[in-house]
């Protein structure tokens, strides 16, 4: 019996930021099998991935031993063969300056099907993230995207210089900065005026972004003094006068710097969502995942008597999700909760029960596990039944505290923290720099943090920034021998991200 073929996917990953893959796109890349990408892509787009996907760097690196382009054909046609979903993941859109009208029509041949969803072109966004328009009425109603590769040589060029060089209002040179000069000069002697605006971009749409605009008369000097190294975009014309305007990206408060997130995270996490709207780039580095509990016994035998408590205590996101969960496996839905009082720990876990459509009857000014206690002890909940759902393995603060107010409590483990082993985890400990922030957000996440980390790290860990979440979290931090330079005043998500925006805030000042 034939194998069943596959299918080939070519998705534009953009120009850098994470955040600009398209919906589609990203769909499909968590769908994949095989992931073949290129070398511009944005990494952490791999967290995407299904951990069981197969990912495979195939990325041309100049002066660097990579895949000739015969072997990147031949393992498109190998995977595809092999009837399994793969995505051919390529920097900004497919094909625009790249290769990837070829490997398609590679596939057409070897009657592989396949589909192109396009991507954010880098040649569009990253003179945007600079404060650039390409076009604009008032400036340019034409613009020219030319691959910088072409220039060759000051003999040999495809590239026809006397049309193009006053062809187009804007030219955008991708890949350009390796032949600058070049660029230049056969601009200026094909009648392009000296005194054009020109800026060159390096590594557009990341923290790491750099800008220099000048003229073309001098802009080669000034790449050469702020030394801007590939990879770079070239951007020639009027429309360069608005970046002193419209710059925006290299003014928002995170901007340049990187966010460590120790916590297992979902797509829709707002913690990410929050530095990536304020400029920070995101590494997931997750030191935790969660699981169901060893044992469902206790958290099934309260769920069937679950009219017999007065109050219920979630502890955490976590645990409402969990709970949520086993009600619904057990056949039942929120109606079991009719005759229920709900405490939340803090309002992130207040936030997840509203998800559900449970209003919170109690919430403490502290969240903490002592907060909730003292708020008890204020208002006298005492001699009542009390369930709490929570992690296996939890502080036991809560349920003593309760239980000396005369209440009876009923522990019910719904999850439990596993350490979590981080794939790609070399790539991410290298990429982080001096002034970086590591986001710790439980004591878990720091135990298992520093049971992962290479121990050449941790000296490059006291030149970053660290925040905690509050300070149980930060003693666990203490008994390693580092302090937190952030931790904010009430202790949930949203309180941390605007503690660490308001210290780079200061900072910048």
């Amino acid at each position: 019996m034939q194998n069943k073929i596959g299918i080939v996917y070519f998705v534009g990953a953009g120009p850098g930021d994470r955040g600009l893959i398209t919906v589609k796109g990203k769909r499909v890349l968590s769908q994949a099998e095989v992931v073949l990408y290129d070398n511009l892509i944005n990494l952490s787009l791999l967290d995407i991935c299904s951990p069981a996907a197969e990912k495979i760097s195939v990325g041309k690196r100049g002066g660097e031993p990579s895949l000739t382009q015969e072997e990147i054909n031949h393992l498109l046609l190998e995977k595809a063969r092999a009837g399994k979903r793969v995505v051919r993941l390529k920097g900004g859109d497919p094909f625009l300056f790249g290769r990837g009208g070829e490997e398609a029509q590679l596939l057409f041949h070897a009657q592989i099907p396949f589909q192109v969803i396009p991507g954010v072109p880098s040649g569009i966004a990253v003179p945007a993230y600079a404060g650039i328009p390409v076009t604009d009425r008032r400036y340019a109603s034409s613009v020219a995207f030319i691959t910088g590769h072409e220039a060759y040589t000051r003999e040999q060029s495809s590239l026809a210089w006397p049309e193009l060089a006053c062809g187009a209002d804007t030219l955008v040179f991708l890949m350009g900065m390796r032949n600058l000069s070049l660029i230049v000069e056969k601009l200026i002697e094909h009648g392009r005026s000296p005194d054009t605006p020109a800026a060159v971009i390096q590594r557009g749409t990341l923290g790491t972004q750099k800008v220099v605009e000048g003229t073309l008369e001098t802009v080669c000097q000034l790449v050469k003094q702020q030394a801007l190294k590939p990879p770079g975009i070239v951007v020639v014309g009027d429309v360069v006068r608005l970046r002193g305007e419209m710059k925006w990206y290299e003014n928002l408060p995170l901007f340049g710097r990187t966010i460590v997130i120790t916590r297992e995270t979902r797509e829709d996490d707002p913690l990410i969502e929050v530095f990536e709207d304020n400029g920070a780039e995101i590494v997931l580095l997750p030191t935790i995942t969660f699981q169901p509990p060893d044992s469902l016994e206790a958290i099934d035998r309260a769920l069937a008597r679950l009219e017999q408590f007065q109050w219920i205590f979630f502890t955490s996101s976590n645990g409402v999700r969990y709970f949520i969960d086993r009600l619904w496996a057990l056949g039942k839905d929120l109606r079991s909760l009719s005759h229920n009082l709900i405490a939340a720990i803090g309002s992130g876990t207040a936030g997840t029960l509203q998800k559900y459509c449970i209003r919170v009857d109690l919430i403490p000014d502290e969240f903490s596990a002592e907060g909730l206690v003292r708020s008890c002890t204020e208002k006298n909940i005492s001699g009542l039944k009390i369930l709490i759902p929570r992690a296996q393995d939890a502080r036991d603060v809560l349920e003593n505290g309760l239980a000396a107010l005369n209440n009876e409590v009923c522990v019910a483990p719904v999850y439990r923290t596993v350490r979590s082993e981080v794939p790609g985890s070399d790539w991410k400990f290298d990429s982080l720099r001096a002034g970086d922030c590591m986001v710790f957000t439980s004591s878990s996440t720091v135990h298992n943090f520093f049971a992962l980390a290479p121990p050449a790290f941790l000296q490059e860990l006291r030149d970053m920034v660290i925040a905690c979440i509050g300070p149980i979290t930060e003693s666990a931090l203490r008994s390693h021998g580092f302090s937190a330079h952030i931790m904010p005043e009430k202790y949930d998500m949203v309180s941390l991200a605007e503690a660490i925006i308001k210290y780079y805030k200061e900072l910048k000042r």
